[in-house]
């Protein structure tokens, strides 16, 4: 389920260009990015 928010949260600022609201994308990286980011270098570290 997280996976399927993730790629509809990348179709805004890919196909909606004139309504992409700034603060949202700055929250979406600072916030719950960094997180994502360690789960995937767990993954990675696992898998390699």
């Amino acid at each position: 389920m997280a996976w399927l928010r993730i790629i509809q949260t990348r179709h805004i600022p890919v196909h909606d260009y004139f309504g992409i609201d700034y603060e949202i994308i700055w929250r979406i990286i600072t916030v719950p990015l960094p997180p994502l980011q360690q789960t995937i270098g767990q993954i990675l570290k696992r898998v390699a």
